[in-house]
């Protein structure tokens, strides 16, 4: 079994890795850009000042990790942590306090349904209606109401989602904590690259769960990664995890790829070491947490409301959807799926029968043509990766719509929302951030791949390339939008992070020589660790030095 798990994971790292040159070359050449108050995508190439400033922000990132002066590592991380999280806050706090904004579309529909319910009116869920279309929202419907209890002010969300993204920030920072064994250089890198991650920044505006989703699946990460690394008791770390992830799933459905990508991840460690009854386990919880959940919240809302919950839109319309061309773009929604609900009747059986034979004749479209089938592909892949903010801009506030009476105040805000010289300074800041994400955790998975010396770390770290993977794989046939990339990217910092930190020690061995390099590692070392994380932690760094 242990060769199987190996096999296995040489697939994953190869598809990874090949997925990752893909990423790194797509948002290093283009540029899309989508219409604000309209999902109009425009696919650009990268300007000169994109280049010029990635290699001045490569160049910042090497430089504070080998300066001896002006080195990130001189900065505690009990300090730098909370200086980072206060700037944040302010910036947070500076969108929400000078913008006035409505919500609008399917966040509107989910957030009128929520107060709806704490009032005792459940139209929303007639077959008709939006719940009706969408019961998958229910999750979210139900987080919403249960914060609503406290407020029902917009203001008062956006306030949730600034405190839950650094809450994320804070989970990233402990998850490469536990991973590199305290490695003061990866851990502070990792701090830098989840604070600089702006997107995170704009989507606090966005209420629609994208957020709140994400922070329960990094909790669920943070268990799993604790349980795979035999921290705590066993029982605690798999209900805690099992519970985030139910979470994660209910309120934003398209995490349960996260959630897949955390139980295949446990099940290879577990190959690994020849814990067989734990695998059989892990599957039969993965089954139970991705089957019944959705089912009883059905059921729940059917007693409470005493209306029968819709099946709603079948969900192979999604797949239809994503295969045809749209005005918004490649695979965008074009409301094929709901129209097409709609068209028949509401008869699940017939819409879900049409949507399979649009889907066999998209297929032989593309088996004709394969030139054609590589043009709509390629168009829907860069439209869907290389918007450097994922929409988090464009999502609100609508300045920008005659029909809506959103408003931001200072010069600054409104240039920002209405994507001017302020928007294109800030996507470009972006999409250096982006390129050094992904182009550092391509730098780690090509050491860890050929180093049979990082073989404690090569499943476990096969969580964020499998999210990644996941996300790219089914946002491929589904229906897309660059709103559901972002989590995607910043789940991959922890293994960013230290691909830094093996770029920097590679430049320090070559610049100070082995010695410095073996200071580096008694220094990283050093500590209240164990021995095994001693072992994992000095290997490392010393295949850095090679």
């Amino acid at each position: 079994m242990e060769k199987a798990a190996r096999v296995i994971s040489n697939i994953i790292y190869v598809l990874g890795l090949c997925l990752l040159f893909l990423l790194l070359f797509t948002i290093g050449v283009y540029r899309v850009n989508i219409n604000f108050g309209q999902e109009l995508v425009n696919i650009n190439h990268n300007h000169l000042s994109f280049y010029i400033l990635l290699i001045a922000g490569i160049c910042i990132m090497v430089f504070v990790g080998i300066s001896k002066r002006f080195s990130i590592e001189r900065i505690p991380e009990h300090k730098l942590f909370p200086v980072l999280s206060i700037a944040f806050l302010i910036a947070g706090f500076f969108l929400i306090f000078n913008t006035d904004m409505t919500l609008r579309n399917d966040p509107n529909y989910c957030f009128s349904a929520a107060k709806d319910f704490n009032r005792g009116d459940y139209r929303s869920l007639l077959y008709f209606n939006y719940l009706g279309y969408d019961p998958h929202q229910l999750g979210l419907v139900t987080f919403e109401r249960i914060l609503c209890l406290f407020s029902e002010k917009i203001i008062f969300f956006q306030i949730v989602n600034l405190l839950l993204s650094i809450l994320n920030n804070l989970i990233i920072f402990k998850v490469t904590d536990m991973l590199f064994a305290g490695n003061a250089l990866i851990n502070r890198y990792a701090i830098m690259l989840s604070f600089m991650f702006l997107p995170q920044l704009f989507f606090i505006m966005y209420i629609y769960g994208n957020i709140p989703g994400f922070t329960f699946l990094l909790g669920a990460y943070y268990f799993a990664v604790r349980l795979m690394t035999d921290r705590g008791k066993a029982w605690v770390n798999v209900c805690l995890c099992a519970f985030l992830g139910i979470c994660s799933s209910l309120i934003r459905s398209n995490y349960l790829i996260g959630v897949l990508a955390l139980a295949l991840t446990c099940a290879l460690e577990f190959l690994n070491r020849h814990k067989f009854k734990r695998v059989i386990a892990l599957l039969i919880l993965t089954a139970l947490v991705c089957l019944l959940p959705v089912k009883a919240l059905h059921l729940y809302y059917r007693m409470e409301s005493g209306i029968e919950v819709s099946r709603g839109t079948p969900m192979i319309l999604y797949v239809a959807m994503g295969l045809q061309e749209g005005p918004m773009g490649n695979g965008w929604y074009n409301a094929y799926n709901n129209n097409t609900y709609e068209d028949n009747g509401y008869d699940y059986e017939v819409a879900a029968a049409i949507g399979r034979a649009e889907i066999g004749n998209r297929l032989k479209t593309f088996a004709a043509d394969p030139a054609y089938a590589y043009d709509f592909f390629s168009k829907k892949y860069i439209s869907t990766w290389a918007d450097p903010t994922f929409q988090s801009v464009n999502s609100a506030p609508a300045i920008t719509l005659e029909n809506w009476d959103d408003r931001v105040r200072g010069e600054f805000l409104n240039n920002l929302y209405s994507g001017g010289k302020v928007y294109s300074i800030v996507s470009t800041l972006c999409n250096v951030v982006n390129f050094i994400i992904v182009a550092a955790t391509l730098i780690f998975f090509l050491v860890s791949f050929r180093n049979k010396e990082a073989k404690p770390l090569r499943y476990i770290c096969l969580l964020f390339l499998l999210y990644t993977m996941g996300g790219t794989l089914f946002h491929l046939v589904w229906e897309t939008k660059a709103r559901y990339m972002q989590s995607y990217i910043y789940i991959l910092i922890p293994a960013a992070a230290a691909g830094l930190s093996h770029a920097v020690q590679s430049v320090r061995g070559r610049y100070a020589g082995k010695d410095q390099c073996g200071r580096d590692i008694q220094a990283s070392c050093s500590g209240n660790k164990s021995e095994g994380h001693l072992r994992r932690d000095a290997l490392w760094l010393k295949n850095c030095c090679r």
